[in-house]
């Protein structure tokens, strides 16, 4: 006897819904959130193939996806903003942007009422994503919604060991910061898609974290920062700034100096603050009501979230261990700790990129290309307007 012939999915037979959700993913075995060409284990990859596998999406190309803003290697996220079309169970909603074929014929009012309640995505979707990735909430949108675009503030937060810092001294220099500044030496230049580097910082504070309740050099502090928009990497140029100042390497007015692109038009050549503790901690938007999944789906990312702390816990506890046991072995009198401070070069001093209109002129190749098309963009759209 022959198999019954499985009955080919059609997307056309469903409804679609534009739905933005909130994403948390624990991003430092990632190699960003972005997809991108011959690059594996991304935030988004992992997302597509759950959204796919569960036929939710026809493919990302159609679904007309948006991220509120891309977080690179190693960067963590507790509310990032995603938006895109998915396969709904309702015929018609909020955020609904196209009615399935099956809910034309007048027969299938009966089919109507029996899906009046909308799919647990949250909870299909997670099922389905690995551990350190998981959506939280959900809101429909309009068909036009565009999760980078629509967002009207971004808040990150670093975190930092207390050890030999100078807080006060940071706390002085994050204020410098505050206001619409050209951030031109506080970023990665990407010459071809960006045209100017003013940007506002609405809130730039240093305070210590609560959890844990540590005091002294394994106190942690967290630096919050919030604007409505931000350059390539200017988070973490800002807090290699404000580092050295804890250091007292540098003084506080350091970034008026560097603020000032008529005195200091070139960008010295200084590291950024490392990934792993940026958190682009959540993304805010104008008449968006999140809804919370069901209440056993809710339940479970709880206790999901928990489940890693406590392991982080566990882990944190054997390393202290260690460390205690190593410490008992050292001679008496021996100080094996400090560390001698090499010759520091004031960043004023040390050697600067090329810039903004060099770097422009020095496109080449694929480079070159793309900023050849946006500028005919630009200009077909300026015409357009006039």
């Amino acid at each position: 006897m022959k198999g019954k012939k499985k009955k080919e999915f059609r997307f056309e037979d469903y409804s679609q819904r534009r739905i933005a959700f909130q994403m948390v993913y624990l991003g430092w075995n990632y190699k960003g959130l972005v997809c991108q060409k011959d690059v594996d284990e991304t935030i988004e990859e992992k997302l597509f193939l759950a959204l796919e596998k569960l036929k939710l999406i026809k493919s990302r190309d159609e679904c007309q996806y948006s991220r509120s803003g891309r977080t690179d290697k190693g960067v963590s996220a507790t509310g990032q903003v995603i938006a895109f079309n998915i396969r709904s169970s309702l015929r018609e909603a909020r955020g609904t942007v196209s009615i399935g074929s099956k809910y034309e014929s007048l027969e299938d009012k009966k089919n109507e009422l029996k899906e009046e309640v909308e799919m647990d995505w949250i909870r299909m979707i997670n099922q389905n994503l690995p551990p350190e990735i998981r959506l939280i909430s959900w809101s429909p949108v309009s068909s036009d919604f565009d999760a980078r675009f629509n967002t009207s503030r971004r808040v990150y937060k670093y975190f930092f060991p207390k050890q030999n810092m100078n807080i006060e001294r940071m706390k002085e220099g994050a204020q410098k910061f505050i206001g619409e500044h050209d951030f031109r030496n506080f970023c990665k230049m990407d010459v071809v898609n960006v045209d100017h580097f003013m940007r506002r910082i609405d809130t730039f504070v240093v305070n210590p974290f609560d959890e844990g309740n540590k005091e002294g050099e394994e106190a942690v502090y967290c630096i919050t920062i919030e604007g409505s928009a931000f350059l390539w990497h200017q988070v973490r140029c800002m807090v290699s700034i404000l580092f050295l100042i804890g250091q007292e390497l540098e003084e506080p007015s350091l970034v008026e100096a560097l603020l000032d692109v008529s005195s200091n038009p070139n960008k010295p050549n200084y590291l950024m603050a490392e990934e792993i503790p940026l958190v682009l901690w959540k993304c805010e938007y104008q008449d968006l009501e999140w809804n919370l999944p069901i209440p056993t789906t809710f339940s479970a990312l709880v206790s999901h979230f928990k489940d890693i702390k406590m392991d982080f816990v566990i882990k944190n506890s054997i390393t202290s261990l260690a460390l205690s046991h190593i410490k008992s072995l050292q001679s008496p009198g021996v100080d094996y700790e400090s560390k001698k401070r090499g010759h520091y070069i004031p960043i004023l001093e040390r050697d600067r990129q090329g810039s903004f209109e060099d770097k422009r002129q020095q496109l080449t190749g694929s480079k070159r290309i793309r900023f050849e098309k946006k500028k005919e963009k630009s200009a077909e759209y300026s015409q357009k307007a006039e």
